[in-house]
């Protein structure tokens, strides 16, 4: 029985040997297994009738360069003219080794000759995959500073944390930000192993001099290790030359810290010369500019590591200086801030320029002092984070993290033989932690940092509770030890952040891609391929094509570009196959901001001439979604106007719009929460973006409606302005009149300056219509504007829903969507630049002429386009106009114009109030049809048209009542309906056209309201 006992005892201490020596392995694969399962586990919500969408816009181009090549592997595209109407664009940090490495695995998967859908498939999956050799990475460096189960910790905050990292690698974020900290990762982890086997063989000038390179073997193999991962860095983000700067500062500190120690500087400086010469030479065939970029693969890249290299020699024969001399160590930490100090100086008097780009570089990614400039004001990934969101993402990990990096930091002083990877993890997490809060992108590096140090502050306990990490000899206060500090670091992150787990399924979605997928599929079907526009017997342009790159690319006959807002350029190319004019490169920002604030269609012509690369190579469409004229008080990350302002040279924010708060309510949730509503300003309504989003290029006249508030205007900051009010902040009035006398009497009220009514006439477009709108609404739930919210948490909407039942007799909800948006406030709206078609005539003189049109989008709400022109003192007037009554099946695709979905349901009518041959005030009315072919400058134009007095039996007496209020209900079908495009006073002043009470002609509730301003 004894023996028995022996068995089962020798039994039981070969299993807990076993555990012992090899649990990290199971423990290690759970991890990564739990990391690659919560990044994927909602993938079906961006799988949309079987297409696959991305979220963000990156991921649209990296797709393009990875189609790109699959189809020429394993080249990369060199240049694209896809993008950045009329220039074209060098791909620089897209089309890398990222991009490569996903296209190779599509090409294994599909055996050489993947088709679309997979290469997309691939895609989409690309970045869970990526987060298992991260969490490797993360591994050993842990493992290196605390063990094995320091090594489990680092690989639990992989796997655990809601931080920027889990964004960037969650299912179809493909991007080369999840790459960067795998790759950077690996770098350091080369780093820190090669400095360990210097500080073991310690390597010095003369084993090279005697060609002992034996004795240097290890030391050489482990830095070119280093090097090439450094170098592999680069190769997938070019920016990351910063991490040159951050080694350099290492191998500043390290060495001085050895010197004065009494060790050789020479050792790590092995490590820093082969690792960089290596990592800076590797650069050298894929150069793609000899101008300094950061952006670029360029003479940056490896001039940055051979000056470090340069400047390692430097300190490293310098020990040596110092040393024979026999003066104080301390003499070598002066000595080279003072060699620092007088490279900069000299860099200054002889390359001021080269000087410049560093500083520049330098407050770019450190520079968290600062604020961030123009380009960071509008992106959200490089706004500056704060200690706080860092501690939502780490929870008690950040504030453990500082304490292990005071631990290493103590090492340095206190431990007989100090390991310099040690002090690396501490440098490379300080400069890290000052980029995060410079821009929060990244953010994605500090994952490894946190997770090594907190490696480094486990592995200290372990040891001081645990002789050996290999003994069997376990207390329960070990079992105690290691259950605390596992709660203590990952309970929090789990119970506490919702999006650790399963990334919150409201979050984890494709967001504006496939909002814009309607939009874009039907401009890739219903508009001419690049090439063919006004040119059907052209070439088309090969979007997919390969050229060389050029600062101006010459585009044939027929292409054109799309102008939109900068964020949508990469869906243009990817999902439309068409060329933006700008881009999320922020290229051609400056000119999408000028078109879109411009105001007036003159200046907008004028900014569209100079993006013209010629008369047939032309910006022929513009985009604009309702984010773009979105002020957005209750969601700020949705609405996008406040953008295109902080890259215009003339306007700021408040000069569009500010903000109506609640003063009771600022002193308790602040100034943004207390807003009630956004009072947009006349520039705001003259903004083309406004006046195609809302108007559809309609004429728009003020309405009866005032906004109050209390006191004057106030600076919020720099570039936003508010207004206090409590109570209704808004009036109706039954006339315009009255309105604009409210107005005058009062020094804190103004006209309008909601929804689509503005305090001045708008003026119509002469160039532009619209030719699609999305099915979807901007009023849809989740993503969308939230109506149901605005009008319950503001006054302006809690207004509107008691005031408007009266106006439409429909119920309050719909009533006030009505009256807040007029057209339908569909997601996408796309419009053609057309020459327009010319409408000639007479009327009477020194009159104005009205034109109206009704039309009907396929797939929305009916909508009158109106404009009016002045008669001269000779009878004659002429004008412009955009939209087409009759032809457009004439030309759509085939022909290199557009099929429009957007129709006419009558010919032009034009009025004009005048007198007639008895001397009567009456009204003169013509019809004339305008072809597609008028509109597109293919016809001449319409014959003159003669408007013709009405008779006296179209002539009918109303009376005086004033009971209409906005909606006339005997019109409501084709004018009064349309509250928001039909160019008029929306108060019906029951007058004849010469102001008196009595006979008025049968005429369109517009036209009345145009004789009440025009008579």
């Amino acid at each position: 029985m004894s023996n028995w006992r022996d068995s089962d005892e020798f039994e039981a201490q070969s299993v807990a040997e076993w555990v012992e020596q090899y649990y990290h392995y199971p423990v290690l694969l759970a991890l990564i297994l739990f990391a690659f399962v919560n990044r994927v586990i909602n993938w079906s919500n961006y799988v949309v009738d079987g297409t696959y969408f991305f979220r963000g816009n990156d991921p649209y181009y990296h797709l393009i360069q990875t189609e790109y090549t699959v189809s020429h592997f394993p080249f990369t595209m060199p240049f694209d003219p896809g993008t950045y109407f009329p220039y074209g664009t060098s791909t620089g940090q897209f089309g890398t080794l990222f991009d490569q490495v996903i296209a190779f695995g599509a090409l294994v998967i599909g055996l050489g000759s993947p088709s679309e859908e997979l290469v997309r498939r691939v895609f989409f999956f690309a970045p869970p995959v990526f987060i298992i050799p991260i969490s490797i990475v993360a591994y050993l460096i842990g493992q290196r500073l605390g063990g094995r189960f320091g090594g489990l910790v680092s690989a639990g905050v992989v796997a655990f944390a809601p931080d920027r990292l889990l964004q960037v690698s969650v299912i179809g974020s493909t991007q080369h930000e999840v790459a960067e900290p795998l790759l950077m990762g690996l770098g350091v982890l080369g780093i820190m192993v090669a400095l360990t086997v210097a500080e073991r063989e310690k390597p010095v000038y003369e084993l090279v001099v005697a060609r002992e390179f034996g004795a240097l073997r290890e030391t050489i193999g482990w830095s070119l290790l280093a090097g090439v991962a450094i170098a592999l860095y680069l190769w997938v983000w070019p920016p990351g030359v910063f991490l040159y700067g951050i080694l350099g500062a290492f191998f500043v500190v390290h060495l001085s810290i050895e010197h004065i120690r009494g060790r050789s500087p020479e050792h790590a400086s092995f490590v820093g010369v082969v690792a960089l010469t290596t990592a800076g030479l590797l650069q050298l065939p894929f150069i793609q500019t000899l101008s300094f970029s950061s952006v670029q693969r360029s003479p940056v890249q490896v001039g940055l590591a051979l000056g470090v290299v340069a400047g390692i020699v430097f300190l490293a024969w310098l020990s040596r200086l110092v040393e024979r001399r026999n003066l104080s160590p301390f003499v070598y930490p002066g000595a080279v801030a003072g060699s620092i100090l007088l490279a900069f100086g000299v860099m200054a008097l002889a390359l001021p320029g080269v000087l410049d780009f560093f500083i520049s570089e330098v407050d770019r990614v450190l520079g968290f002092i600062t604020s961030p400039g123009t380009a960071a004001g509008t992106i959200g990934e490089a706004q500056p984070a704060d200690l706080g969101d860092l501690q939502d993402s780490y929870k008690l990990a950040g504030y453990t993290a500082v304490a292990g990096a005071a631990l290493l930091l103590a090492k340095q002083f206190f431990d007989e033989e100090p390991r310099g990877e040690q002090l690396l993890i501490v440098i490379w997490g300080a400069f890290i932690l000052a980029a995060t809060l410079t821009q929060m992108r990244f953010e994605y590096y500090m994952t490894l940092i946190v997770g090594g140090l907190n490696a480094a502050l486990v592995g200290y306990i372990l040891d001081l509770i645990r002789p050996s990490e290999r003994s069997l000899d376990i207390q329960s206060y070990h079992v105690f030890t290691v259950t605390a500090i596992l709660l203590l670091l990952f309970v929090p992150m789990v119970l506490f952040s919702p999006t650790a787990i399963a990334y919150a399924d409201d979050i984890s979605r494709p967001g504006e891609s496939a909002q814009w997928s309607e939009g874009l599929e039907w401009m890739e079907g219903n508009t001419p391929d690049p090439g063919l526009y006004g040119n059907p017997d052209g070439d088309q342009f090969d979007m997919d094509g390969t050229y060389k790159v050029t600062d101006d690319f010459d585009y044939p006959d027929g292409t054109y570009g799309v102008l939109s807002w900068w964020d949508y350029g990469h869906y243009i190319t990817s999902d439309a196959e068409r060329i933006p004019t700008a881009n999320p490169f922020q290229q051609g920002v400056r000119p999408a901001a000028d078109f879109l604030l411009a105001q007036n269609e003159s200046e907008a012509m004028d900014v569209l001439s100079e993006i013209d690369e010629s008369d047939n190579a032309q910006a022929q469409y513009v985009m604009v979604d309702w984010k773009m004229v979105n002020t957005d008080a209750f969601r700020p990350v949705n609405g996008k106007f406040f953008a295109p302002p902080d890259f215009h040279d003339e306007f700021e924010r408040s000069d569009f719009y500010t903000r109506v708060i609640d003063e009771g309510l600022a002193q308790d949730r602040g100034i943004i929460s207390a807003t009630s509503t956004m009072l947009h300003k006349q520039p705001y309504y003259n903004s083309m973006m406004t006046r195609l989003y809302k108007y559809h290029g309609s004429a728009q006249q003020p309405r009866p409606y005032v906004v109050e508030w209390q006191g004057a205007e106030r600076q919020l900051n720099e570039d936003e302005t508010f207004v206090t009010s409590s109570g209704p902040s808004i009036q109706f009035y039954d006339s315009l009149r009255a309105a604009q006398q409210a107005v005058e009497n009062s020094s804190s009220a103004q006209l309008g300056g909601f929804g689509p009514y503005p305090a001045e006439r708008v003026p119509a477009l002469e160039h532009f219509r619209l030719v699609h709108m999305s099915n979807l609404t901007a009023l849809a739930g989740g993503e969308g504007f939230d109506f149901q919210r605005t009008v319950q948490n503001n006054q302006l909407g809690s207004r509107l829903v008691q005031q408007l039942p009266q106006y439409n007799g429909t119920s309050p909800q719909a009533a006030a969507q009505d009256f807040m948006y007029g057209t339908d406030p569909a997601w996408t709206k796309t419009f053609e630049r057309v020459p327009g078609a010319t409408i000639e005539g007479t009327a009477p003189a020194n009159r104005s002429v009205l034109l109206t049109v009704e039309l009907k989008p396929e797939n929305g709400q009916q909508f009158t386009y109106t404009q009016s022109v002045d008669v001269g003192e000779d009878g004659q007037f002429s004008t412009t106009v955009p939209y087409a009554t009759t032809g457009d099946d004439e030309y759509g695709v085939e022909e290199g114009y557009t099929d429009s979905t957007v129709e006419a349901q009558t010919p032009y009518r034009l009025s004009a109030p005048g007198v007639n041959d008895e001397g009567n005030q009456t009204f003169f009315v013509g019809e004339v049809n305008v072809t597609e072919g008028q509109v597109l400058g293919e016809e001449s134009g319409p014959d003159p048209v003669d408007l013709e007095p009405i008779g006296e039996s179209d002539l009918i007496d109303t009376g005086d009542d004033g009971s209409d209020n906005g909606s006339d209900g005997s019109d409501s079908g084709s004018d009064g309906s349309d509250s928001g495009s039909d160019g008029s006073d929306s108060s019906s002043e029951s007058e004849s056209v010469d102001g008196t009470a009595g006979p008025q002609p049968q005429l369109t509730w517009t036209e009345r309201q145009f004789a009440a301003g025009a008579g």
